[in-house]
Formats: structure tokens, sequence, C-alpha cells
């Protein structure tokens, strides 16, 4: 049921592993949103925006439904939300010998001096928390990675619902929807 382009996608990966996680999101992506949508899930038609946000046109789309996908070592994350902009984020707490460095990067200066005030054994979830709801909230605003995230700050963001998600120990997941009062149902596949 992949379009050309997603079969194509999915063999620049290297890693077998790789090509078949994208292969069964994008066909679990097509499943659900054909079902939401009434259109067969080979017919779809999947574009995205010029950062590279996905999206079904309008014309398969009249109600405007919006979606999201994020996928990190054994897990996918697929948001769905009628005519609300949202984003999601899911991410495998792992051992990064360079995360002071990324720190520096993905944090705002002042959640870096939070995130060197916690103690070490606490700074690798507490990162990938953050990283989280920040790559969620960029994009659930269409911008991807076009800003630099060190000048995001995901809490507190006007008009923004930021919700931590529990998937799993060993993950970080968040979404970011552009409402308040969100009704969030989360479902394990």
């Amino acid at each position: 049921m992949l379009s050309g382009g997603e079969r194509a996608q999915a063999d620049r990966f290297v890693f077998e592993k790789d090509r078949r996680s994208y292969t069964i999101t994008r066909g679990v992506l097509r499943t659900l949103l054909g079902r939401y949508l009434n259109v067969s899930p080979a017919a779809l038609t999947i574009t995205t925006n010029p950062f590279g946000k996905p999206e079904v046109p309008v014309d398969q789309n009249r109600g405007r439904l919006l979606f999201n996908v994020s996928h990190s070592g054994d897990y996918a994350l697929l948001g769905f939300a009628e005519g609300v902009p949202l984003g999601v984020d899911v991410e495998e707490v792992r051992a990064i010998d360079t995360l002071p460095d990324l720190a520096k990067a993905v944090l705002s200066p002042r959640e870096r001096a939070e995130f060197l005030q916690l103690p070490e054994a606490d700074r690798q979830r507490a990162f990938f928390r953050a990283w989280t709801r920040k790559e969620a909230l960029v994009k659930g605003r269409g911008e991807g990675l076009s800003i630099l995230l060190d000048t995001v700050e995901a809490d507190g963001a006007p008009g923004w619902s930021i919700h931590d998600l529990d998937v799993h120990p060993d993950y970080a997941a968040a979404v970011a929807v552009a409402a308040e009062g969100v009704d969030l149902r989360l479902w394990n596949w």
C-alpha cells in the first residue's frame, strides 16, 4: 500500500531493521489515515510542507485531519487531530558520550542551567524529556528543524499544550497540540 516514493525511501535505509520499521510505520499510518478519512490506504496522497511535515491534501481530507509521526528504536508514535496542528516525538533514552555538548546545542540557556543543577544520574532522562517536548513543538508548528532548538522553550509555549507520554520506561515521548484543554487518548499497539 506504500507509494513509490515511500518504497524508495524505505530502500534508502542501510539496515534492514530500519527499513522494516519505516515500512511498518508508514503502513500503519496509511491504514489509520484511510480509516479516519474513509479513503483506501493505497489511494491516499501524502505530501509534505516545505519543512517536511506530512499532510493529506484537502481533496482527500475535507475534515482537515492533521497528523504527525515519529519513530526511534523499536517504537513509533503517531498523532492525529481534527483541525488542530500537532506534533509528536519519541526518542529511545540512551547513553550519549557527548551529552554536555548536545545539551548545549538543544537546551536554551535557562534550561541548560537547570539541567546542570540536576544530579548526574538524572541528566540523561531529563535531556531526552526536554528534547522530545521541543521536537514535538517545532514539528507541530510545521517548522521542523529549520530553527535551532536552543532558541525554543517548550514549557509555556503560547497557545500550545505539551504533554509527556508514558510509552515505555526506556523511551521519552511527547505530544504538542495547538489548543488548551486537550482530550488525549493513547493507544498501545
